[in-house]
Parts: structure tokens; sequence; C-alpha cells
């Protein structure tokens, strides 16, 4: 099962994603910029983690209000 997550640069995870299913090999991951507890997180760098059954990518996301 696919994982998406969200961390702060301290590497503290601020929010899980659901991934929505798309074509095999594809899908779509929407964050609104909160938190797990539905807050506004601060404006700022983040990074947005996949894990995969055999592969894990991270990428970079900056939160601008």
């Amino acid at each position: 099962m696919d994982q998406v997550g969200v961390f702060n640069v301290l590497g503290r995870r601020v929010r899980e994603l659901p991934v929505t299913a798309g074509r095999p090999g594809a899908g779509r991951v929407l964050w609104d910029g909160s938190d797990g507890d539905g807050r506004p997180v601060a404006p700022g760098v983040y990074f947005v983690r996949l894990r995969t059954g055999t592969e894990t990518r991270t990428v970079r996301t900056v939160r601008v209000r």
C-alpha cells in the first residue's frame, strides 16, 4: 500500500495524505497546507515522501501562505 507523508525541515511528520487511485503507476495526492489536526501550517519548506512496496521518493515543496 502506498503511503504519503508531509514533513517539515526538522523531519517531523506534519500530515499523512491519502493517495487517490489513478491509472496503474499513477496516482494523485493533494495537500491543502494543513497539519493532521486541520490547522494551517506555517509558510516554509516541506518534504513530501511517497513510499511504495519497493521505492521511496521525496520531493521538496514550498508553502507560501
